[in-house]
């Protein structure tokens, strides 16, 4: 069967748990299905790393996918300006317009490296926004510099390594 037609990086939107059609959770079949990944793409940098899912070119700069062994999706990255929440948050939103939007509830909490988030869940679905400041030194005009979705636990909000 015909794949959907691929929308671009900046159309698609940021739910919790969710990337466009993306959902954390998905399978791997169900994913590649999607038309938005390669699968089990050998990496070029770490050795012996096979990923068993890979956003195509077209959006690899933008996002990346976290996978359980079998495949499954368990969290999606987003690092560039462009898509956006159903309120308009992204990357480079400030502090104050994310808080706004989320409420006092959302934070903020500590994040690894000691720097500073937001969540906001919809049942076990996700969304963290993550600022490149320590939590006494956020201000109303700090910027998110990294969002990630989740299902069934809140974002880490870390990016290390291979």
């Amino acid at each position: 069967p015909a794949r959907p037609a691929l929308q671009p990086a900046s159309a698609l939107k940021i739910l919790p748990g969710q990337v466009g059609p993306v959902k954390v959770g998905m399978t791997k079949a169900q994913a590649y299905a999607t038309g938005y990944f390669d699968k089990d793409v050998a990496s070029t940098t770490c050795d012996n790393y096979v990923s068993r899912l890979l956003w195509k070119p077209a959006y690899k700069n933008n996002f990346d996918v976290f996978t359980l062994d079998d495949g499954e999706i368990s969290a999606i990255g987003i690092f560039k300006p462009g898509p956006t929440t159903r309120s308009g948050l992204q990357i480079g939103s400030t502090y104050k317009a994310v808080k706004a939007v989320l409420g006092p509830e959302s934070g903020p909490i500590v994040a690894r490296y000691d720097q500073t988030a937001l969540m906001v869940n919809q049942g076990d679905n996700w969304i963290g926004f993550l600022f490149d400041v320590r939590e006494d030194a956020v201000s109303d005009s700090s910027r998110v510099t990294f969002i990630e979705v989740t299902r069934g636990r809140m974002p880490d909000l870390m990016r290390d390594g291979c």
